[in-house]
């Protein structure tokens, strides 16, 4: 009898520890349920970021394509302008070389003239 009585209370215990087993389980199981779906909104937030982030670099990077781009178009046009400026200058000097040319020729002709008449 005290046996059966031993047994008994030995199947109750285990029975009591299975049943507390089970609900620390499910209550861990719940918890790890709950964490997971945080994590899952954590990342989707993260994600939602990172395209955020990754749109914004696309956006600067073209912008400073263009800029690049109307960078190099208006060092073209500088070095277009120098040139002009540099043959315009060029032509000026001729200019001027042939005027003091004509300015001396002339003077000298003149101060011929000027001795033959005296």
């Amino acid at each position: 009898d005290e046996r059966r009585q031993a047994a008994v209370d030995l199947s109750d215990e285990y029975a009591g520890q299975r049943d507390q087993v089970k609900a620390d389980m499910k209550a861990l199981e719940e918890h790890l349920n709950i964490t997971i779906d945080a994590q899952k909104e954590e990342i989707a937030e993260m994600g939602s970021r990172l395209e955020a982030r990754q749109a914004e670099i696309d956006r600067l990077e073209q912008a400073l394509a263009k800029s690049d781009a109307s960078l190099e178009e208006r060092t073209a046009q500088v070095a277009e302008l120098e040139d002009a400026l540099e043959n315009h200058n060029t032509s000026l000097q001729d200019k001027l070389r042939e005027s003091e040319e004509r300015f001396i020729s002339s003077n000298v002709h003149r101060a011929e003239s000027r001795a033959i008449k005296q």
